[in-house]
Order: structure tokens, then sequence, then C-alpha cells
């Protein structure tokens, strides 16, 4: 899949509200792979990092998400594309309150996505990326228990173009550059492979990338 793990998912760990209801989860609940990945050594957790995103299933209808801290309604902010940040207070000892947000469970959907972390997205190796990968999968299988004989991994990763930008990622391979253009969604696909790693070519972006997300569907 290409996030992390779905609304739905998030919400079969606490009581399923009703239709009418706001869709709500208990931040602990949420944030919980995030404050696992908090507690890894920085070698296990450099290259890569969490992205949690939520939306609306109909375009152009507002959202909003808050909690309530001692009687008083804290709004957390959201992006552009959904994406928002674990609130610094929410780290208070024993502190977990319910998340809700201004739409019903039906009406949103939420992503946690994983986020290759490298020096320069414009210029590096395969195996910059494959360091990446590995630790991305090294989590994956922590979080999954015991059942981490069945986790999924990262198969490919997506490279997402900056609005307006012209895109191309070219890997340069022994017999020659390969290039790979984005799609309707302004995303490159790369997929993983044991020749790329093998090869380990250089690969290059004619601007900057807006993020790589890795890919388990």
């Amino acid at each position: 899949m290409p996030y992390f793990l779905t609304l739905a998912l998030l919400l079969a760990l606490v009581q399923p509200a009703r239709a009418a209801d706001n869709a709500k989860l208990p931040a602990a609940e949420l944030f919980s792979m995030a404050a696992a990945l908090d507690k890894l050594p920085a070698g296990q957790r450099d290259a890569f990092g969490l992205r949690h995103r939520i939306w609306s299933k109909q375009a152009g209808k507002p959202l909003s998400v808050w909690y309530e801290d001692q009687g008083q309604k804290i709004e957390i902010p959201l992006r552009a594309d959904g994406s928002f940040d674990r609130p610094a207070a929410l780290a208070r000892p024993g502190f977990n309150p319910m998340l809700m947000a201004s739409q019903p469970e039906a009406g949103v959907e939420l992503s946690i996505d994983l986020l290759a972390q490298v020096a320069d997205s414009r210029e590096l190796h395969y195996a910059d990326l494959m360091r990446s990968v590995t630790q991305m999968n090294a989590f994956i299988k922590s979080q999954a228990g015991l059942m981490s004989l069945f986790a999924p991994t990262v198969h490919s990763l997506h490279f997402r173009c900056q609005p307006q930008a012209e895109c191309a990622l070219t890997a340069h391979l022994p017999e020659g550059p390969k290039t790979y253009v984005p799609d309707a969604s302004g995303r490159i696909t790369l997929k993983l492979s044991k020749a790329l790693m093998k090869a380990n070519p250089r690969l290059s972006g004619k601007t900057p990338f807006a993020e790589i997300v890795g890919d388990m569907e």
C-alpha cells in the first residue's frame, strides 16, 4: 500500500464511531509509531521519517482536527496537502486526549507515510535509497511484532515532483542512462531490484524532488 497505515485499521483499535459522529482516535494510538521511532538509536532512523496526513474524501470540503486540553479546544494545523505534526503537548506523561475530525469516519482518509531522507534528492546514488529502505523495512518488521514474518516490505519508491517544475529522474547505468518521467499525478515510480542494487547507479533529477515515499503495495 502507498501508505503505512489506513484510517480504517487505526480505528479498529478503538470503539467505532457511528456514521453521524466525528471521526475520533486516541492521540496515543495515532502517534504510537512516531513514539516508537523516537526511541530508536539515531543510526536506525536517520535515513527515513514518518508523515501523518488526513484529508476529506470530498474534494474542496474543509476539514479540521482538534483535541481538548483542560477544557480548551486545541486545533492541529493542517498543511495544504493535509499533513500535520505531532503537537509537543501530547508528549506530556499520561496525556492521551481523543483527536477529533470535523467529518465522520466515512468521509475522511488518513495516511502515515514512510519518507526517505537523503542529503540531496537531486543527486544521489541507489545505495543512498537502499539505506533508507533498509531502515524502513526494519521499522515495519519491529512494529508488526509476532506477525513480523508476514509484514509487508517497501518494494518501490515514489519521487513526487515539485509543483510546476520540470521533472525527470535519470539512472546513470553502465549500459547507458535511463530516464523516468512522471505520471499524470506528478510522481515517478522507481521499482527496487537486485540489478539496480548491483549497479548502484548515480541518480539525478532535473530539479530537487518534493519527497520520496516508500510503497508497500
